[in-house]
């Protein structure tokens, strides 16, 4: 499979650095995933890491909106207008206000998933954090080893967990991933949004 030319694009002089890779065979703490936002007024893009959580009421505590996920309709027509079936890790696809979590980049590279989630383009992390430019750096996703051990007791499900009156299509796996959920808040852990892309144990 071949770099899209839009993605091919976006990376600029970066792209003649990327690896393509199975993403099964990445390092699972290089893995970043994308997320879009929206207060009604803002758009909003989010980096972090694959295998962390996005804690929502952090980010917006910290920028002072009420962003919520861009809803699935105008995902698709922006996917639409690039050509891609969903978005990588790459700001100047949108050209949005770009929010990278701390966590990311601490290592030697990144890997950013293409799509139908086959591939993945791993490239040194200072030639990703140069594509980022002026994005801003902040402490705005959660590891997931912490909120597995708090909610460790699977039979407390309910307790645990608070569900939105309007759920997102995301999937996120509380209580060591028994229970699938579409989206969640878990008391000792609020608003945490967008789980890793793990198989769910049903």
């Amino acid at each position: 499979m071949e770099v899209p030319a839009t993605v091919r694009q976006a990376l600029g002089e970066c792209a003649n650095s990327i690896a393509l890779r199975d993403v099964d065979k990445a390092d699972p703490d290089q893995l970043l995933r994308m997320v879009l936002l929206s207060d009604g007024c803002h758009k909003l893009q989010v980096i972090y890491r694959s295998c962390d959580l996005l804690d929502l009421e952090t980010l917006n505590t910290q920028l002072g909106h009420s962003y919520a996920l861009l809803p699935a309709a105008e995902q698709q027509r922006l996917c639409g207008r690039l050509g891609l079936s969903e978005l990588p890790a790459l700001p100047a696809l949108t050209g949005w206000r770009t929010v990278i979590d701390s966590a990311v980049g601490a290592g030697s590279a990144v890997a950013l998933v293409l799509q139908d989630r086959l591939l993945a383009m791993v490239m040194p992390a200072n030639d990703f954090m140069n594509l980022c430019g002026e994005a801003d750096r902040l402490n705005c996703a959660v590891a997931v080893a912490p909120l597995a051990e708090a909610v460790s007791g699977y039979g407390n499900d309910r307790e645990q967990v608070i569900l939105p009156s309007s759920a997102s299509p995301v999937c996120v796996y509380a209580n060591a991933w028994r229970t699938r959920l579409s989206c969640l808040r878990f008391r000792k852990q609020p608003a945490v949004l967008f789980a890793c892309a793990q198989t769910p144990i049903l």
